[in-house]
């Protein structure tokens, strides 16, 4: 039974696909199954799939014949050998480190839930982004505690890169981190869970390569119906703070809050209502 679990998903990623295979079957830690999903590609990327599969008898493939625009991890989840599942999308790749770092860090921290990496963010030609462009640090954050990364989360949003993600499998069923129902922000959704009950670590070496391509990043704008969807989502999301239920965990997130405590007692709501204000207050 492998120790590590790759889910890779791929989408009409093309020859960029190859580079990410590349990039997890020349990992030096090689205890994973690997598996690579295809949402039904329109260019030839299930046929770069099954070049790969034949060649390498490791690699599992599942390919879809219709579209369902998700990468279907949490139905195959029980299925998985792994004790730890790595995320991969096919036009992002990996270090050759990435995973023994990782590995290392949840075989002697049990206290830590899921492990990041730094991240490189690159073009379309794999090129960095550097210097004062806007992508350059997108992802350079520092460790936290995981009551410091839930005020992070609560005042600035996501910061974490989901496939430079290591996780603990069963994290997924024991902090329900399948039952979002987000379309937008299902990755804040999952990191707010984990932290509620767990520690985040990020290794602080770039060993993950994201890529932005050209007509992302030169969006105009979101359409209406997308910034009403968000607006929705992000309610969902600082609903999940309701799920603070004591005034120790309270001022652990929230220091300011002590104004909020009489006598040691909190209405909890009322202190989350106004937290949020004041943040939105700052931000404006």
């Amino acid at each position: 039974m492998a120790k590590v679990s790759v889910w890779l998903t791929s989408y009409n990623h093309g020859e960029l696909l190859r580079e990410s295979i590349e990039s997890v079957l020349n990992q030096t830690y090689q205890d994973f199954e690997f598996i690579i999903v295809d949402d039904c590609s329109t260019d030839h990327s299930q046929e770069i799939i099954k070049e790969y599969v034949e060649k390498y008898p490791r690699i599992k493939a599942i390919l879809h014949e219709k579209n369902i625009g998700r990468g279907g991890l949490a139905e195959a989840l029980e299925d998985l050998e792994g004790d730890y599942v790595a995320i991969l999308h096919g036009d992002d790749k990996w270090n050759e480190k990435k995973l023994e770092a990782q590995v290392a860090v949840l075989d002697s921290r049990p206290e830590v839930a899921a492990c990041f990496t730094g991240v490189t963010v690159i073009d379309d030609d794999g090129n960095a982004y550097v210097g004062n462009h806007a992508y350059a640090n997108v992802f350079s954050m520092e460790n936290k505690s995981r009551y410091e990364w839930l005020r992070y989360f609560f005042d600035r949003g996501n910061c974490l890169c989901h496939p430079s993600l290591l996780i603990r499998k069963e994290v997924y069923t024991k902090y329900q981190l399948f039952a979002s129902g987000l379309n937008s922000l299902p990755d804040l959704s999952q990191w707010i869970k984990v932290c509620f009950h767990a520690e985040i670590y990020i290794v602080p070496e770039k060993l993950t390569y994201f890529r932005v391509h050209q007509d992302e990043s030169n969006e105009s704008g979101e359409t209406a119906g997308k910034q009403k969807r968000l607006f929705l989502e992000e309610y969902f999301l600082y609903k999940e703070y309701l799920k603070i239920k004591d005034v120790d965990t309270l001022l652990k997130i929230f220091p300011e809050g002590a104004q909020y405590v009489i006598n040691g007692q909190c209405t909890i709501e009322y202190a989350l209502a106004q937290l949020f204000y004041e943040g939105f207050s700052r931000c404006s």
